[in-house]
């Protein structure tokens, strides 16, 4: 029964995944004051097995044409406290990490008109993925928007990651 589920969740994570040959784009999340957040699993990998870390790669992008934001990024960016997850669990259950982030250092990267910021996570070390099946993901991050002197969040697309049982 193991080895059925397997293949079916194995099936399953490849059903959004580029053919071969084709060129895979990012999925944004919304638009907010010019900026958009995208999240993917690094390396793109079919499954992960539940003794792998859960990485993500996390890209901000500024589509506009003269505003200048400020991402914050920690030098431990599993410390970063302007940067939230919402986890959903393969059985429904909200395991979203608690933000405790301190951040004691880091730095403020300008992104600017037409620019892109990439930042790795791993979201392993604040969450725990121990149940198989398909977990949602949404994250949030706070921006410095410079000209209007104001911050603001930006959502990234949902992710849907399958862990899978180590064989």
């Amino acid at each position: 029964m193991k080895k059925y589920l397997y293949y079916l969740l194995l099936f399953i994570s490849t059903l959004n995944r580029a053919s071969a040959g084709e060129i895979k784009t990012k999925v944004w999340g919304v638009l907010t004051n010019g900026v958009q957040m995208a999240i993917e699993v690094k390396d793109n990998p079919l499954v992960i097995t539940n003794n792998q870390p859960v990485k993500l790669l996390i890209t901000y992008r500024n589509v506009s044409s003269n505003a200048n934001m400020t991402v914050y990024k920690a030098n431990y960016t599993e410390e970063d406290p302007s940067c939230f997850f919402v986890v959903i669990s393969p059985s429904g259950r909200d395991i979203s990490p608690e933000n405790v982030g301190v951040a004691n250092s880091g730095s403020a990267e300008a992104l600017g008109p037409q620019k892109e910021i990439q930042i790795e996570f791993n979201l392993s070390a604040i969450c725990s993925f121990n149940e198989v099946g398909a977990y949602k993901i949404v994250a949030r991050k706070g921006i410095y928007w410079r000209e209007e002197k104001h911050g603001f969040l930006v959502f990234s697309n949902p992710l849907n990651v399958v862990i899978v049982a180590d064989k």
